[in-house]
């Protein structure tokens, strides 16, 4: 279905309305340019995306890229014969993956409690208290997540909820990576009232605001063979709204994407790198065998200034610091009515 262009140009004037649907399309034609994605798979899914639209208009921009996610899972349109997924649609594959090498992704220690431990882990001793009522109250935090990881290393007891997964959502049915080694650099020598910031701004979690307590939970590189993990697109990020489909610098590895710093970002440092990234599909946390480390609380939110808001990234990952907002979208509608 090519669909008429006034539907079209309807869809792509309320996608670049907000900057949120202005950086996703920036990352789209990036996919493209950097050869991350098929052609011919990109105009599937927008033409896809189309149907969608055209079943069901979305009124704002924020329900329009739900509508760009559900495609990408294959929820949408509701046109049965229509729908695929195309998550981990870049084949890129890793230069390599030792055994020995070590993986991680960051979650809040609130996701940790009610979706992956057992609900007795939370209410042994006193830590459970000391979570529920003062977030901010780091050391319980640290102690609570040290006796977890202890029971992990002496194997002695099952610490998990049944059929706990990584990447629970069904909507997002997979989890973020990054090597440990880049996380450990992040944790040199902080405390735990910067360390929260760091790890979140190294790793671009503009969702995590302040007072955030996190958690890292490490994969031995031997266990992730066992699920699928591709460089990210577009189409995995979805709404992330500081997801960025290719580094400032090239990695020397195209295996990998890249994080946004964001702390950089705001700073407006010459790069924006962050660590390098992948998404894993979604897999039981018992059979990764993994190690848990608290990683401080999140104190500064970022994303508010004029310096780091939606509309001032846009115009970094466009290259376009000296362009206007309307000659951004102009240039974003002409290239991506020519997709599909």
């Amino acid at each position: 279905m090519e669909g008429s262009v006034s539907v079209k140009e309807a869809m792509i004037k309320l996608l670049l309305k907000e900057p949120i649907g202005m950086i996703l399309a920036c990352n789209i034609l990036k996919s493209l340019d950097e050869g991350l994605i098929d052609k011919n798979r990109l105009k599937e899914f927008m033409q896809n995306v189309l149907v969608a639209f055209t079943e069901e208009r979305a009124k704002v921009t924020e329900e329009l890229i739900v509508q760009f996610e559900k495609v990408a899972i294959g929820v949408l349109p509701k046109e049965e014969n229509r729908r695929k997924t195309f998550l981990f649609a870049c084949d890129e594959p890793l230069d390599s993956m030792n055994d020995s090498d070590e993986f991680s992704t960051i979650t809040k220690v609130d996701t940790l409690i009610k979706h992956l431990v057992k609900d007795t882990e939370v209410n042994e001793g006193h830590e459970a208290n000391s979570i529920n009522s003062d977030p901010s109250n780091v050391q319980p935090l640290k102690d609570f997540i040290d006796k977890l990881n202890k029971k992990l290393e002496e194997g002695t007891e099952d610490i998990y909820k049944p059929g706990a997964r990584l990447g629970n959502n069904d909507h997002r049915p997979f989890f973020w990576i990054a090597p440990t080694k880049n996380i450990d650099e992040a944790c040199r020598q902080k405390s735990f009232y910067k360390l929260g910031d760091e790890i979140r701004d190294l790793l671009g979690l503009i969702h995590y605001e302040t007072l955030v307590p996190l958690v890292e939970i490490r994969i031995p590189g031997s266990k992730l063979p066992s699920c699928q993990h591709h460089r990210p697109t577009f189409a995995d990020a979805g709404s992330h709204r500081r997801f960025k489909q290719h580094p400032e610098h090239a990695s020397g590895n195209p295996g990998w994407g890249c994080t946004v710093h964001l702390r950089l970002f705001a700073a407006g440092d010459a790069s924006i790198d962050g660590a390098p990234e992948r998404v894993a599909e979604r897999a039981f946390i018992k059979t990764l065998e993994v190690k848990l480390r608290f990683c401080g609380l999140t104190m500064i939110k970022r994303g508010d200034s004029e310096n780091d808001d939606d509309m001032a990234f846009v115009k970094r990952i466009y290259n376009g610091e000296n362009f206007s907002a309307l000659k951004i979208k102009r240039r974003l509608k002409k290239r991506l009515l020519e997709l599909f």
